[in-house]
């Protein structure tokens, strides 16, 4: 049931991708059908896809997992609905966190995350000055910390999904094992 609900939901019409202004460039490449399957690898690499680009800095993360989408085959709508784990909320722990990480894995030994400058009543180009100067402060621990978050993240939103698609069957599997007879023991 809930599979025909969200097949139904999530697949475009033909007509809804040609009307669209924003998804018309890509017309000719959202009628693969692995981007719109319900399965568990397409749904899972959706997931890991949506973990990459919402660790994209700005409004590029629903672009990214467009690209990615099509370049993978995953579920299009999985990845996109993904990346909205990283929001105005979660964003600044999810980047000290990937700061921290990347200190971690590179041996940074700084320790000190670069203060962030008072944006309060800025005019835009000096708040995105002061956006990119704090980014650039934090350097290549920061960068590998990103992907090394995305990859934590992905990986373990893969396999939740992996696991979670295939738990009714292996516990079918179980359920007709513990009932069924076992053989008689042959002896020699």
């Amino acid at each position: 049931m809930l599979r025909r609900t969200l097949k139904r939901s999530l697949h475009p019409t033909r007509n809804l991708i040609e009307r669209s202004r924003w998804l018309r460039p890509f017309r000719g490449l959202l009628h693969h059908p692995s981007l719109w399957r319900l399965g568990a690898n397409t749904v899972a690499g959706g997931v890991l896809v949506g973990a990459y680009a919402g660790l994209i800095p700005g409004p590029f993360q629903v672009l990214t997992a467009l690209i990615l989408s099509l370049l993978f085959r995953v579920n299009l709508p999985v990845a996109v609905a993904f990346t909205l784990y990283s929001n105005p909320l979660t964003i600044v722990p999810l980047y000290v966190a990937a700061w921290t990480l990347g200190q971690w894995l590179t041996g940074g030994h700084s320790g000190q995350l670069p203060a962030m400058p008072n944006w309060d009543q800025l005019p835009f180009m000096e708040w995105l000055q002061g956006w990119l100067h704090w980014f650039a402060g934090m350097g290549w621990p920061f960068v590998m910390g990103l992907f090394a978050l995305a990859s934590l993240i992905g990986g373990a939103g893969w396999l939740l999904v992996q696991l979670m698609w295939r738990w009714p069957v292996y516990r079918r599997q179980w359920q007709r094992r513990s009932v069924s007879p076992r053989p008689p023991a042959i002896s020699r």
